[in-house]
């Protein structure tokens, strides 16, 4: 499957989640002095005849989204578990309106 969201040949992510055609992956990456971050893609796979293709940052609908927020909400643990991993105060407030949203996504998807 060609990637197609800067993800370096040969490099495996340190997280990675699949939730049926939506993937979640966290790389980890160091500064010159020693500090670690995390970067992380979202890729909708998809089929293209025979060929699987994926899709970064496209998502298909309602369905999709609550998958994505789910993986996401994955990673952003596994992040948080990480001892490089610090948190700033723009961090802790996003981290409090996404579990918010996550409620009203899940709300909005108990009629499906």
């Amino acid at each position: 499957m060609a990637r197609k969201d800067g993800e370096k040949k040969g490099e495996t992510p340190v997280f990675e989640r699949r939730l049926k055609d939506v993937r979640i992956a966290c790389w980890k990456n160091t500064s010159d002095g020693g500090r670690a971050w995390f970067h992380v893609t979202l890729a909708r796979t998809y089929r293209r005849g025979e060929e699987l293709q994926e899709a970064p940052g496209s998502l298909n609908g309602l369905p999709d989204i609550a998958l994505a927020i789910a993986g996401l909400e994955a990673a952003k643990q596994f992040i948080e578990q990480q001892p490089a991993a610090v948190l700033d105060p723009a961090q802790v407030a996003a981290k409090h309106e996404l579990r918010e949203e996550k409620r009203r996504v899940s709300e909005c998807m108990s009629f499906w």
